[in-house]
C-alpha cells in the first residue's frame, strides 16, 4: 500500500484520471491500490467493505453544497458502515466555500487554511 496504508482506492469520475491512476499503480507494483470510475456519492451508496481510516476529499471547487452533502451522507451510514470509529474524514473546498454541512454521525475538529483552500477535518461522532 501507500505510505504503509493495507488497501487504498482511488475513486474519480473521469475515466481518463482513473486510467491513468491504474498504468501508475501497475507500473509502480501497487499491491492493495485500487482506481474506480465512479462519482463518489454513486461508489458510497454501495456497500462498504473494510471500513477506511482515512478519507481524503479534494472536489472540484464548484461542486456544489447539496452534491458535497450527497458524498459525506453515506460516510457517515450507521450501519455497513464505511468509516472505521477513528477514522479521519479531510475535505478540501475553496476558502470562499462554506463549512460543509456535516450530516448526523460526523463532526468537524478541525479546519486549516492554505491561501485559497481549507480543508475541514471531521470524524466518527
Amino acid at each position: 500500500g501507500s505510505r504503509g496504508a493495507g488497501d487504498v482506492t482511488l475513486v474519480d469520475s473521469s475515466r481518463g484520471a482513473s486510467e491513468t491512476c491504474r498504468r501508475n499503480i501497475r507500473a509502480l507494483g501497487l499491491r492493495g491500490v485500487s482506481a474506480v470510475t465512479a462519482k463518489a456519492a454513486a461508489f458510497l451508496a454501495g456497500p462498504a467493505g473494510a471500513p477506511m481510516d482515512l478519507v481524503l476529499l479534494d472536489p472540484p471547487y464548484e461542486l456544489s453544497e447539496e452534491e458535497l452533502t450527497a458524498i459525506l451522507t453515506p460516510l457517515a451510514r450507521g450501519e455497513d458502515p464505511w468509516l472505521a470509529p477513528h477514522a479521519v474524514v479531510a475535505v478540501e473546498r475553496s476558502t470562499r466555500s462554506p463549512e460543509p454541512t456535516w450530516p448526523e454521525g460526523l463532526g468537524r475538529f478541525a479546519d486549516k487554511r492554505y491561501g485559497e483552500t481549507t480543508i475541514w477535518f471531521a470524524e466518527p461522532t
